[in-house]
């Protein structure tokens, strides 16, 4: 607008014959005062509204919901079925006789049972299997191992961080795994202790040095074995560099991240993370 004053100022003066009402190129009268609208629009070009659609792509809720690394601790709070106020990295040092039980069986071949009466005195309980028809299944552990009692009858529900007191009945070897399955004169102290766990991300898993032994592990399911017996399915899990068999019933995809705590068993020898208690693991897709 400005340039079009000027160019109408100069023909003025160079008394060019044009009259106070001006024709555009168009011939069409008035056409200046209706160019501005047409030549300023604005509006049109400044569409920051459709642009700037921050709404839809801002979803960091969504996208951060399933962002987990799985060879990172995502949840450390995590001790599986465990009190995390009760968890240690340090071994157990006392004696409550498992030592004489792991010696006892180390002479069973698989199939085989002792009844040797086996005293076990103050024996720490390090986590809780399953109970069926009012018979439960837990382990033991002490400053020279760990245990698995196999299915027993007990005059209370046991926990993890109890100690416990009984006389083994009988020690039995099953497929390679040393189970306690008979006992009597069973009784829980009034006082608690710290349970052990083993931080095995990233670490080989060695069975005949950490039978029993709570693990706490987090990787990745990178193989689909299929079935393992009963309802279970079996799944290689890469911990770091390290990878062991885990089984569960809960159905996996390739790529879960697994986050667990459990104890140590094994099948035809070779270490297994065996997850017997839906609350020993937890999954990010």
């Amino acid at each position: 607008m400005r340039l079009r004053s000027l160019l109408l100022t100069l023909s003025l003066g160079c008394g060019g014959g044009i009259s106070g009402k001006s024709t555009d190129s168009t011939g069409d009268p008035g056409a200046d005062s209706g160019d501005a609208d047409t030549d300023t629009d604005a509006d049109t070009d400044t569409d920051a509204d459709t642009d700037t659609d921050t709404d839809t792509d801002t979803d960091t809720d969504t996208d951060t919901d399933v962002e987990v690394d799985c060879q990172t601790d995502w949840d450390s709070s995590f001790f599986g079925s465990l009190d995390a106020s009760l968890v240690t990295d340090t071994p157990f040092n006392r004696d409550s006789g498992i030592g004489a039980a792991l010696s006892e069986g180390a002479s069973l071949d698989p199939g085989e049972r002792s009844t040797r009466r086996l005293e076990i005195r103050n024996a720490v309980i390090t986590n809780v299997g399953t109970t069926e028809a009012g018979e439960t299944t837990f382990w033991i552990g002490d400053g020279d191992g760990h245990l698995m009692v196999y299915r027993v009858a007990l005059p209370r529900t046991p926990e993890p961080g109890q100690v416990v007191s009984f006389t083994a009945l009988e020690l039995k070897n099953y497929e390679g795994t040393l189970e306690i399955t008979d006992l009597e004169e069973v009784s829980f102290s009034s006082s608690t202790s710290q349970v052990y766990v083993f931080a095995g991300s990233g670490e080989t898993l060695d069975y005949g040095s950490r039978a029993g032994e709570n693990i706490r592990v987090y990787g990745e399911v990178t193989e689909l074995l299929g079935a393992c017996g009963g309802d279970a399915q079996c799944y290689s899990l890469q911990h770091g560099t390290a990878t062991t068999t885990l089984r569960s019933r809960q159905a996996l995809s390739l790529g879960d991240c697994a986050l667990l705590v459990a104890p140590l068993a094994q099948f035809a020898g070779e270490a297994q993370l065996d997850i017997q208690v839906e609350g020993w693991m937890v999954t990010q897709p």
